[in-house]
């Protein structure tokens, strides 16, 4: 419990001071007692002493003669003597034998003494004064007894010291008793004395104790000039200085904290992985960076060694001593692994981390991810191998367009040597081939585009000419401005002399050399271009030769080539330097005629090449005599589109036709617009045609008088998915003057052929007559395709059932030819008619020599026979012609029993229309055939 008495003085000074002057006082007036008492006791033993050496002293001066003498009794009276000292505990005489010749108790005397300090006094031979003994107790002193200066005994005499210890404690009791007021006086000052030192001391610890609040706006007032007054002024030197220190810590924290917040803002924002750690390789820190190339967390790797990052640890063991301090290079490369196992070759910077001791913590890493960059160094390095031993030239040019490198391939193409090369600009390979527009557009592309590509000749040292195929492509800084420009280079030139080979086979007609139609259609463009800046007409003329066939068939091919070449050079000769002459295929030729002020300067010039045509041509057979339809479109007038133009001026040379030949046609616009609507519909045929929505059917033809089916005639009709089954009349005109009527013609053959086919497989042999088309008759290859059509049909007397209707004009208009048909077609068996016979005013002439069996009388005059005179002289003509060149005579149109009965009356046995039977599907024909039967009528004028 010592404790509690030493905190309660402890918590204040006050009486720490009041204690601490009592102590002081306590001890200092101990110390002065004790002093007192110390020096009173030294004087009171020496004085007591002295008494012992006096009394003893004069013992020995009275007892000399007494000693020599012997005289007991003497020594005895001096010794009664010495008694009468209040103190004196004995006093005797001894001799030097140790003989008590005296003693103040005579008992003793004449004994021996034996006591130790009696016995070493008799030792001592020394004729001094001796002091035996001299304490609180008792002083035991000892005086020679000389005789002539020969010992002959010792006084010896003893005093108590009780008197001593009573004075001793005497001066104790007095002075406790002062020490004792000092304390409290002492006691009652400090008491004062503390009141006013503690107050200012208080005061100073409740100012202390706001300024350890945070209020160091504080201050003591004090105003003493003592050390307090010193301290607390100290003090309040002290809280400036804290202030101060306060104000310039704030500002220190403050930029501390900014420097830390831009510490680790740089730190999250270096690129490269950082990785810091401790002198045992563990892991302390790591930024972003760190977590994005190795694929590691920070967590992860908190505490981990750094190996972790290395792909082994010989890859680590290599790069340990990098930042070590001790002369090796900070910077080296390894191989590291990343989370997922895949390989990083990385750079590291190491360097190492001390404190402010100097001792070395750790250390501070920074990884750079390098796999890119020796990927890329190997592609440098693998392009700059390239750019040596490329076979295609390469040309490097920094800006502004000087050479600063070129690979041998380069040079060899060019002729000229690197050192040649180095510094000049390209243009010194500059030919002339190219004009200055060429280069504007090559510039303007690599500015703009950063890219050019294209073909230029150039020149090589030795002046040679050479084609170069040409690719520039421009590199940029990180900013965007131009570094260089790099072109590759290869010698195209046998390739170009080869394009033009064929370009001129490609862009040229072979036999006329003049431009064909693709080279036409270049050429259209480039006019047109130069018509639109100069606001001038261009004419496309679209010429078609009148009266070439007849040359081709009489003199043979080798004479219409020439005729054709002949052709082409009177054009060439009618028309300007900057005009186009093309042959397009056949007797087909386009004439360009561009900038033209008006349509006066037009007609002009189309006369002109219209003249040119019909002057009379000599050839090596002869003398030919030609002219040309000319159909003529004008731009921007008719289109500004090159193929519309060239399909109107077409179909104006059609129109020239169709109006007699031999003329010149402008192109007309309702006409093109008819044309569209027929193109169309040819072409909502065609889609039909795919869909499959044609089909035919069949009219019976009957021999009337005999009562029974000799053929059927194939109709075509067609099954619209919207207006239902439609009519030829409905649908074919639109087909007449175009190439798809020829497609539909061989689906009606096919169709009627397989299903004559069908027939015949059923036991029925039905003869099947089909009409043809004018179109389709004028192919070159019709005989063949019919006869390989009646083969693929594997039936060898199909062809017998087979008629091809032809119309009567058809067959006038081309007489020769479809004679010449006719008859290649007779060895297949297959037999003929002329359709809509009266109507195309044939002469006996061509009826005698056109190979045709039968005669089919148009209905129109079979219809009206009955009520029209007229009509019954021209079927009874058509019928008596007929039975003149042994033909067969059918009358189309017989609708009503009578229609028979005056065709039977007039020679006529076959016949077909609606009053026999309207045209009927396919599988409807053996059904009808079966039970058909002839009115009675006409069986009777049958038999009569």
């Amino acid at each position: 419990m010592w404790h509690r008495p030493v905190k309660f003085f402890t918590r204040s000074i006050r009486r720490q001071l009041v204690l601490g002057i009592m102590a002081v006082h306590a001890v200092l007036m101990t110390l002065f007692v004790y002093d007192l008492v110390e020096r009173q006791r030294d004087f009171l033993l020496a004085q007591s002493l002295d008494q012992a050496h006096s009394l003893a002293g004069t013992l020995a001066a009275n007892s000399v003669s007494w000693v020599l003498a012997e005289d007991v009794s003497g020594l005895q009276e001096i010794l009664r003597a010495q008694t009468r000292y209040p103190y004196l505990r004995y006093a005797m005489l001894l001799s030097p034998q140790g003989r008590v010749l005296g003693h103040s108790d005579p008992a003793f005397t004449g004994q021996y003494i034996s006591d130790p300090t009696s016995l070493a006094l008799l030792r001592i031979h020394n004729p001094n004064p001796q002091t035996l003994q001299n304490d609180a107790r008792s002083v035991d002193v000892a005086e020679p007894v000389l005789a002539n200066g020969r010992l002959i005994g010792w006084a010896r005499v003893g005093i108590g010291q009780e008197h001593i210890a009573n004075g001793l404690a005497l001066v104790t009791r007095n002075g406790l008793i002062y020490t004792a007021m000092a304390i409290l006086f002492g006691t009652a000052f400090a008491l004062l004395m503390a009141r006013g030192l503690t107050s200012d001391l208080r005061r100073l610890s409740r100012v202390a104790t706001r300024v350890k609040g945070g209020s160091l706006n504080e201050r003591a007032d004090v105003r003493r000039e003592d050390e307090i007054g010193l301290l607390a002024a100290a003090f309040n030197r002290m809280l400036d200085a804290l202030h101060e220190r306060a104000v310039e810590n704030e500002i220190a924290h403050q930029k501390l904290a900014n420097s830390q917040a831009q510490f680790a803002a740089m730190f999250r924002a270096i690129p490269d992985a950082v990785i810091v750690t401790d002198d045992e390789r563990r892991v302390r820190m790591v930024n972003p960076a760190t977590e994005a190339m190795f694929g590691y967390t920070a967590e992860e790797l908190q505490n981990r060694n750094i190996e972790v990052v290395y792909a082994s640890r010989e890859e680590y063991e290599a790069t340990a001593q990098l930042g070590s301090g001790n002369g090796t290079q900070n910077l080296g490369e390894a191989r590291f692994r990343h989370r997922d196992g895949r390989l990083i070759l990385g750079q590291i910077l190491r360097a190492a981390v001390y404190d402010s001791r100097g001792i070395r913590v750790g250390s501070i890493a920074l990884f750079r991810d390098i796999t890119e960059r020796k990927a890329a160094e190997e592609r440098l390095r693998l392009s700059a191998s390239v750019f040596s031993h490329a076979h295609e030239g390469i040309m490097i040019t920094d800006a502004k367009g000087e050479i600063v490198e070129a690979n041998n391939s380069y040079c060899t193409l060019t002729g000229y040597s690197q050192d040649e090369l180095r510094g000049r600009n390209p243009r010194l390979l500059k030919s002339g081939a190219q004009d200055a527009t060429f280069y504007q557009d090559m510039w303007r592309s690599l500015l703009e585009n950063g890219y050019w590509h294209g073909d230029l000749w150039n020149r090589r040292a030795d002046g040679e000419l050479y084609a170069q195929l040409t690719r520039i492509s421009a590199i940029y800084g990180d900013k965007g401005e131009v570094l260089n420009y790099i072109c590759l280079a290869t010698d195209i030139t046998a390739v170009k002399n080869s394009q033009l080979m064929l370009e001129k086979m490609a862009y040229l007609d072979p036999l006329t050399q003049l431009p064909n139609r693709t080279l036409l259609a270049d050429r259209m463009q480039q006019i047109m271009a130069q018509c639109r800046r100069d606001e001038t007409l261009l004419a496309v003329c679209y010429l078609d030769l009148d009266g070439f066939k007849p040359v081709n068939d009489r003199w043979g091919h080798a004479a219409g080539d020439a005729l054709l070449i002949a052709v082409a050079q009177r054009l060439r000769e009618a028309v300007r330097s900057g005009d186009t002459v093309a042959r397009i295929g056949g007797d087909e030729f386009v004439v360009l005629l561009g900038g033209l002020d008006n349509t006066a300067a037009c007609d002009l010039s189309l006369r002109r090449v219209h003249e040119a045509i019909q002057r009379p041509f000599t050839l090596d057979q002869g003398v030919a005599q030609i002219s040309a339809s000319l159909g003529v479109s004008l731009f921007p007038k008719d289109s500004s589109d090159p193929d519309t133009l060239l399909r109107n001026a077409d179909q104006a040379m059609y129109q020239a036709k169709q109006a007699g030949r031999n003329r010149i046609h402008l192109f007309d616009p309702e006409r093109d617009r008819q044309a569209r609507v027929r193109l169309e519909a040819q072409a909502n045929v065609r889609e039909a045609l795919a869909r499959g929505e044609y089909l035919l059917h069949y009219q019976p033809k009957v021999d009337m008088g005999r009562g029974r089916v000799v053929g059927m005639e194939a109709l075509i009709r067609r099954r619209h998915p919207e207006l239902g089954l439609l009519l030829p009349g409905e649908f074919l005109p639109a087909l007449e003057n175009g190439n798809l009527i020829q497609e539909v013609d061989w689906w009606v053959l096919e169709t009627a052929l397989s299903q004559t086919a069908d027939w015949l497989k059923q036991g029925v042999r039905m003869p099947v007559s089909v009409n043809l088309s004018a179109r389709l008759l004028q192919t070159p290859d019709f005989t063949d395709r019919l006869r390989a059509l009646l083969k693929r049909h594997g039936e060898a007397d199909l062809a017998d059932l087979l008629e091809l209707e032809i119309l009567e004009t058809v067959a006038l208009q081309d007489f020769r030819h479809i004679s010449q048909l006719m008859t290649e077609c007779e060895p297949l068996g297959i037999g003929f008619s002329l359709d809509d016979f009266g109507t195309g005013y044939s002469s006996l002439s061509y009826l005698k020599h056109l190979p045709a069996k039968t005669l089919k009388i148009d209905q129109s005059f079979v219809r009206n026979l009955l009520s029209n005179d007229e009509n019954h002289a021209i079927v009874q003509g058509v019928i008596g012609l007929a039975k003149a060149f042994h033909r067969q005579v059918v009358a189309e149109g017989v609708e009503t029993v009578g229609h028979g009965q005056e065709l039977l009356r007039m020679g006529c046995e076959l016949g077909q229309g609606y009053g026999i039977a309207k045209p009927m599907p396919a599988e409807e024909v053996i059904e009808w055939v079966r039970q058909w039967q002839a009115p009675q009528a006409w069986r009777q004028e049958g038999a009569g």
